[in-house]
């Protein structure tokens, strides 16, 4: 091979390199569901089991999450169930305000991302992005609450152009 081949078949391998390299760089954040899971997302300090307890009207919800109501019940084992349509869910409480699911194969937390002071509205969603809903204790809720419920998933990483219920 004469050497004027050798250089140039150096240089093209950098070149393709270096646009993979640049390629790599224009990567999408990872998302799955509609949240960006690169974002992290906490739980809020208030949360307090028993007076999460109760019935819950879906506000606004993401597509892949049930628009129904639904129901919060704590036991005496520092448990709570989730029912209403479809299955019922049982959680065991972690970390505060993120609710494990149990019985499952599939790491799924809940997460009590925000709630008012007085327990009226508050913004729940799983870790990976899938499920995510606004629920209020009366049907249609307060414009100003769900408004900071919005803000409040955006800040975490939720693609809130996807909420179904909310006037945009």
């Amino acid at each position: 091979m004469k050497r004027g081949q050798a250089g140039r078949r150096a240089i093209l391998g950098g070149i393709g390199a270096l646009v993979l390299l640049a390629g790599c760089a224009r990567t999408p954040p990872a998302r799955e569901g509609y949240r960006d899971t690169t974002v992290p997302i906490g739980g809020t300090v208030r949360f307090d089991p028993k007076r999460f307890e109760g019935d819950w009207q879906v506000v606004a919800h993401m597509p892949d999450a049930s628009a129904h109501p639904r129901n919060f019940s704590y036991d005496i084992l520092g448990g709570m169930t989730e029912s209403g349509e479809g299955p019922a869910r049982r959680y065991r409480l972690r970390e505060g305000s993120v609710l494990q699911e149990v019985a499952t194969d599939v790491d799924t937390r809940l997460v009590v991302m925000w709630v008012d002071d007085d327990f009226r509205t508050a913004a729940l969603g799983t870790v990976d992005g899938r499920r995510g809903t606004i629920f209020d204790r009366v049907p249609g809720g307060s414009a100003d609450r769900t408004q900071a419920a919005v803000e409040v998933m955006q800040f975490y990483g939720w693609d809130v152009s996807q909420l179904i219920g909310v006037a945009k």
